[in-house]
């Protein structure tokens, strides 16, 4: 079955992997025009993997989705960080618990587990691993 969104992505991923091992193979010190253009191509396609990872999220709702499972947790998602190295998105989150039922709520294991549910289905999907802090649920 053809996954258009995770095969666009995978291929961006490969073309920026490509990109840094050609920019690690040039002596900086020896062909520095060389370098630097081997640093614009990855640039470029950190940037286009960055803005198509983005755009997969908006798409998908992930963000809506992940605020969702964090209904009345006193937590929601602050921001989604993209880190192309690795790479994953990473969740940043804001808030925290303002009395007992919203902890007791943020400490679920429900709470937790519809979370991994949303961002399992944005993996199968795209791709792309979600980093999600589920520490920060019960500190």
């Amino acid at each position: 079955m053809k996954q258009p969104l995770r095969d666009e992505i995978e291929g961006l991923i490969a073309t920026y992997r490509a990109a840094r091992i050609e920019r690690e193979a040039v002596d900086r010190a020896a062909a520095p025009r060389d370098w630097a253009q081997a640093d614009l191509d990855l640039s470029a396609a950190a940037g286009e993997l960055g803005n198509t990872v983005r755009d997969v999220a908006r798409r998908l709702s992930l963000v809506r989705e992940l605020s969702r499972a964090l209904a009345g947790t006193g937590v929601a998602v602050n921001r989604l960080l993209f880190e192309p190295e690795v790479p994953q998105l990473v969740v940043e989150l804001y808030g925290r618990p303002d009395g007992p039922t919203e902890a007791r709520r943020a400490a679920d294991p429900l709470t937790s587990d519809r979370v991994r549910t949303v961002t399992e289905e944005f993996f199968s999907r795209s791709g792309m691993e979600v980093a999600f802090p589920y520490d920060q649920l019960t500190d």
